[in-house]
């Protein structure tokens, strides 16, 4: 056999002992070396579908790297995040979610993974991210508060009433209104705090008003004498909504000192003298004897708009103890009505 012949022989058989094709795996992390960002991206896609421990192992990596683009980042952590969860990647997550060198998007992604633990441990994360300038950041911390029933994830909620963006403000509402009296205290203690915004007065005095309770009740009437407007207008109408006949006497006292809410009052009380008509006739019939001739004209008002008031206005009058004045007074108006 000549020489020649004898070298291709030898060529066929190294060609047939070729080492073996890489696996999917190995061909898909070696993907993870191109220069193309969508062939990456796919990469980091694939291997998040494949149920082998080194791919996993590879996202974290990739995930942890900052030498790896944002993006790409962030496509490990949803991959990591799509697979079975475990104590490891609560502690990724916890870690890349709590520090602020990460970028915003990093932060926003492991925020948003972490509600699918619901786990109280994650509050702190959470309550801290709520004062994030990035929306999306504090969105998905509301979410994951949202989740967690527990009594520290309500109050860190009621801090995301003072939030500047609406929409986040009302999902907090409509939850915080779900829970309903257990979230009263917390209401009541962030609507005290000096640091309080006025989106979060708002909130809590408008929560108040749609949460019957005691506490509810008490916090409507001292806000009352709160310097803000709008916060006293929302508690006169709450207090009006709850139909409390002691409510009476501080509205009519406010009546008394705040010219400008006087059609308001009138209203709140007219509602809680439907539901109590004998208890606001008495208590409007001693306003006939003011000197200050508002006070029995709007007494006046509300006995025309009440049906009960004529008769309990003659039971009134009937007292064989009344002052004489008085009873002219009161028969006075029966003659009116």
């Amino acid at each position: 056999m000549s020489s020649e012949n004898k070298s291709n022989i030898k060529s066929e058989k190294e060609s047939s002992q070729e080492s073996p094709k890489a696996s999917p795996l190995d061909q898909e992390i070696a993907k993870l070396k191109s220069h193309d960002f969508r062939v990456k991206n796919n990469a980091i896609k694939t291997l998040g579908k494949m149920k082998d421990a080194k791919a996993r192992e590879k996202l974290f990596e990739i995930a942890k790297s900052e030498h790896f683009d944002g993006r790409l980042r962030v496509s490990a952590i949803d991959s990591l995040g799509r697979g079975s969860k475990g104590n490891e990647l609560f502690r990724l997550l916890q870690a890349l979610a709590g520090d602020p060198k990460q970028s915003r998007e990093v932060r926003r992604t492991c925020i948003t993974q972490l509600t699918r633990f619901k786990d109280p441990k994650s509050i702190r994360i959470f309550v801290s991210a709520l004062d994030d300038e990035y929306r999306f950041i504090r969105f998905w911390a509301v979410r994951g508060l949202i989740k967690i029933q527990d009594i520290k994830a309500t109050v860190g909620l009621v801090k995301a009433l003072g939030d500047e963006d609406e929409e986040i403000r009302k999902e907090v509402s409509a939850h915080l209104e779900r829970i309903g009296e257990e979230a009263v205290p917390a209401l009541i203690k962030a609507f005290n705090n000096p640091e309080a915004n006025k989106f979060l007065k708002y909130g809590v005095m408008g929560l108040l008003k749609r949460i019957p309770s005691q506490k509810s009740f008490e916090a409507l009437v001292k806000a009352l004498e709160d310097e803000n407007d709008r916060v006293v207008t929302i508690a006169i109408r709450g207090l009006g909504k709850s139909n409390n006949p002691d409510a009476i006497r501080p509205l009519i006292h406010l009546y008394k000192t705040n010219e400008r809410k006087r059609r308001l009052i009138e209203d709140a009380l007219f509602r809680i003298g439907q539901e109590n008509p004998k208890i606001l006739v008495i208590m409007l019939a001693a306003l006939l004897l003011e000197e200050d001739q508002s006070l029995p004209a709007m007494a006046m008002s509300l006995f025309a708009k009440i049906p009960q008031s004529y008769i309990q206005l003659g039971d009134i009058a009937s007292d064989k103890e009344l002052n004489e004045d008085f009873r002219a007074k009161i028969k006075k108006v029966m003659e009116q009505l």
